[in-house]
């Protein structure tokens, strides 16, 4: 008897492991479907936002190229250099007028520091024409479209770079304007994971 009584004690408890076993595998299946689904719904959203950060980048692309802003913006800057310098010495020319190449130059000199044009140098220019917007971001702009920022430049080379500047597409501006928004949004996700796993 006793031996009978153990024999199906042990049947139960195997009985119940098994049923055990089997809630758990199926549980293990459940989660696995979830994840699954999980990752075909993760990567239709990287497609959607891939597409829109592409679409965006398009247009952005065919402005740039359409209207060519940096090229714009420099020309308007140069005209301010070289009428600035008109302003400044139309008493002692007496009527006379340098060149525009000729003009420029001069007037680069005026915010050069020993022959060196600074960020410094030229922010300190540009806060003299009382501009409606921050001097600093003017000069970052601007140096950063000369494909000078950060490096110091002679007086020649900076008048030289404003009358045919470098085509914005060649140089690190369009590397720091199209670099995340070109970036693939599965690569942009990873990186807002890493970030958040720290």
């Amino acid at each position: 008897r006793e031996l009978k009584a153990q024999k199906e004690q042990f049947e139960g408890d195997l009985a119940t492991a098994r049923s055990d076993l089997s809630e758990a595998h199926e549980a293990q299946q459940e989660k696995e479907q979830r994840l699954l689904k999980a990752s075909a719904e993760l990567s239709l959203a990287e497609e959607v936002i891939e597409d829109i950060t592409t679409s965006k980048l398009v247009g952005l692309r065919r402005f740039f190229e359409h209207y060519d802003l940096p090229a714009v913006s420099l020309s308007l800057f140069c005209k301010v250099v070289e009428l600035q310098h008109h302003l400044r010495t139309w008493k002692v020319n007496r009527g006379e007028r340098l060149s525009a190449p000729g003009a420029i130059e001069k007037e680069v000199q005026e915010f050069s520091i020993q022959h060196q044009v600074s960020r410094r140098g030229l922010q300190a220019y540009l806060e003299g024409l009382n501009l409606t917007v921050p001097a600093s971001m003017v000069s970052q702009v601007i140096l950063a479209l000369l494909g000078l920022d950060g490096v110091p430049s002679d007086c020649q080379r900076f008048a030289h770079l404003l009358l045919q500047p470098p085509h914005w597409q060649q140089g690190d501006f369009a590397t720091a304007l199209w670099g995340a928004a070109a970036e693939p949004a599965a690569s942009l996700l990873a990186k807002h994971r890493s970030a958040r796993g720290r």
